[in-house]
């Protein structure tokens, strides 16, 4: 089968069932107003990756695609609300550092000691305003 089909392969429709059914592909992120209000704006600035948590907390991840925080990063640095540097850690990494225009929508930066590693490296958050400004802005976000 794989051979016949390039390596596409399908999956069994039952175990009982001698048919296939194709693996359904999950549609693109999108979210309607109403969910979008239920989404959870914290008071207390936090991570990104907490951010986006609560964004696919409300919609259908099961038959649709989640929003990923690469999506939103490179939105964020796309507009100069974010700046991309490489920093010499142990393994040279490119990581998110914020602009001037960063504190005009307010995301934050903040210093924080890797418990693994002992190291202090920089730690982006959104503020309960960077929180309501991405949602304002979701639909650009995911265009």
């Amino acid at each position: 089968e794989i051979i016949k089909t390039n390596g596409i392969v399908s999956m069994p429709a039952t175990e009982s069932s001698q048919g296939y059914t194709a693996v359904k592909k999950k549609a693109v992120f999108s979210i309607n107003p109403q969910q979008r209000s239920n989404i959870r704006i914290t008071n207390n600035p936090i991570i990104p990756s907490a951010f986006i948590k609560n964004i696919n907390s409300v919609v259908d991840s099961e038959n649709m695609e989640k929003l990923s925080l690469t999506t939103i990063n490179k939105w964020l640095l796309k507009q100069g609300y974010l700046a991309e540097s490489k920093v010499a850690t142990v393994v040279n990494k490119n990581v998110k550092t914020v602009t001037p225009l960063s504190a005009q929508i307010g995301v934050i930066e903040q210093t924080v000691v890797d418990q693994k590693t002992g190291e202090a490296k920089t730690q982006l958050l959104f503020s309960r305003q960077a929180q309501e400004f991405l949602l304002d802005n979701i639909e650009s976000i995911i265009a």
